[in-house]
């Protein structure tokens, strides 16, 4: 029985349980060997130390981890045996929360940041599959949105059921008891049937009911227990994402359908190829309608993912996590790009101009409503070092956000060219999404302003990703992909 003071391994002593499963615990630990380091530690129970399939599963997942060696995949650092032969590994103490908690929470993501986590995913899992590896147990619990410094990058996590292509004998071992692997709701036909002979584009399939889950705030298959999910995954058609989210772009709707494709060679064959097409559709030139809010089915009462099949294979997704904080849904823009306003519950997007849009040119576009109530802004995926301005003046983020006229939002970066971005007023809690401009030609000048406002490009809304593809611009998955410090 592990308690606080152990030392595992000679060197990490256990700080405060993070979670535990059926077949192990997960810990803060301090690093002895360097003063104030502190990882998480994945400690396998004493009585499946005695059992070589599961040491071997364990071990397994560190070295899949590892051969990987993705910043979007959780790190692991060190493996080794304790004082009483139980087998433990190192990995990275993560900040966050699981994309989970954060479905329990909120119900969808808004679609912006979606295709962003998706995407992010999916360039992770490509780099597993590029090592012939599969996941096998791809779902909401095992992705963790780390925050490091301000960036959220998502983090595939638990590979304690993953496969290695080729492996014939770890293909026996794993199935000679006719046990499913993986999540009944994230399994993919062939899964649900028992099939052996599996390959990436299960993972595929799982990413694609991800992505509907995100978008819809439902399950393309639900059901009252194992047996009946199993059965209408294995034998019937979803519900049409056009269907559930009837103002989806199809284009979008149809990526989501072709990973969830019944039959295997029907999907995207891999994991990157499904990414290049989440890719080209955020690069789109046209500009979706709005989705209001009441067109989004009913909240379950309660998210309750089923657990995994295999009996406490891996801890749950959300065993890393620290932090949990509970802000209000916010709307997703992209700094260097005018937002979306929200009026009446819905979304109004500005299509895009040839000239600069001011905050004159942006309020008289618009229909004011009264009131001045005070809401909050953030920005997301800020570098190191970067100064932002509220109306010329400092601010700290997050901060306040009167509700009465249009405001001014500066990012000054070191090294790069100063950036404004006009939030109209706004009804709603504001989020925005540094993407490091462009140098500012002489085009894109307003004489009469005292700073540049850079181009309107695409308006950013729940229902359109708005990322250009122009030299100097970030493309999807930028904001996320920084190197964290260990």
């Amino acid at each position: 029985m592990l308690t606080r003071g152990d030392v595992i391994g000679g060197k990490y002593r256990l700080i405060d349980p993070l979670g535990e499963g059926g077949m192990g615990a997960v810990w803060i630990a301090e690093n002895l060997s360097i003063r104030g380091a502190e990882v998480a530690v994945k400690v396998l129970h004493a009585n499946f130390a005695r059992d070589p399939d599961a040491v071997r599963r364990f071990r397994a997942e560190a070295e899949a981890t590892v051969r990987i060696g993705h910043p979007s995949i959780v790190r692991v650092f060190d493996y080794g045996q304790s004082d009483d032969g139980s087998p433990y590994m190192v990995m990275e103490r993560l900040h966050g929360e699981s994309l989970a908690d954060r479905l329990e929470r909120e119900r969808s993501l808004p679609l912006a940041e979606a295709v962003e986590v998706v995407t992010a995913v999916l360039e992770a899992l490509d780099a597993a599959h590029q090592r012939e590896i599969l996941h096998r147990d791809l779902k909401p619990e095992n992705i963790f949105m780390a925050r490091e410094g301000d960036v959220v990058r998502p983090k595939i996590l638990d590979f304690g059921v993953s496969k290695f292509l080729g492996d014939d004998a770890e293909r026996v071992r794993m199935t000679r008891t006719g046990a499913l692997i993986g999540t009944p709701a994230y399994m993919s036909p062939e899964q649900a049937r028992g099939e052996t002979a599996i390959d990436l584009r299960s993972d595929v399939w799982a990413m694609g009911v991800i992505l509907y889950e995100l978008l819809t705030g439902r399950l393309p298959y639900e059901a009252a227990n194992y047996n009946a999910m199993m059965i209408r995954i294995a034998t019937e058609g979803h519900l049409p994402l056009t269907e559930a989210l009837p103002d989806i772009d199809p284009v979008l709707a149809s990526i989501a359908e072709r990973a969830m494709a019944r039959t295997a060679r029907e999907r995207y064959a891999t994991a990157r190829q499904m990414r290049e097409a989440l890719m080209a559709w955020s690069r789109g030139e046209g500009v979706l309608e709005a989705t209001p809010r009441g067109s989004l089915p009913p909240a379950r009462s309660s998210r309750s993912p089923m657990p995994t099949l295999v009996d406490a294979d891996t801890l749950p997704g959300d065993s890393l996590s620290t932090l949990r904080k509970n802000p209000p849904r916010r709307y997703a823009l992209a700094l260097g790009l005018v937002g979306a306003l929200a009026v009446g519950g819905a979304l109004i997007s500005w299509r895009q101009r040839s000239t600069p849009l001011g905050p004159e040119t942006t309020a008289a576009a618009l229909s004011r409503q009264p009131g001045a109530a005070t809401h909050s802004l953030t920005i997301l995926g800020l570098p190191s070092g970067a100064r932002v301005l509220l109306d010329d003046a400092p601010v700290t983020l997050p901060t306040a956000l009167r509700g009465e006229g249009d405001h001014r939002v500066r990012v000054e970066v070191d090294g790069a060219p100063a950036w404004m971005a006009v939030v109209p007023r706004p009804t709603a809690d504001v989020s925005l999404a540094y993407v490091a401009p462009a140098a500012v030609t002489a085009a894109a000048v307003d004489a009469g302003a005292p700073t540049p406002v850079a181009p309107v490009a695409r308006a950013v809304t729940r229902r359109a990703v708005a990322r250009r593809a122009d030299a100097g611009r970030a493309t999807p998955g930028t904001l996320l992909a920084r190197d964290p410090g260990f």
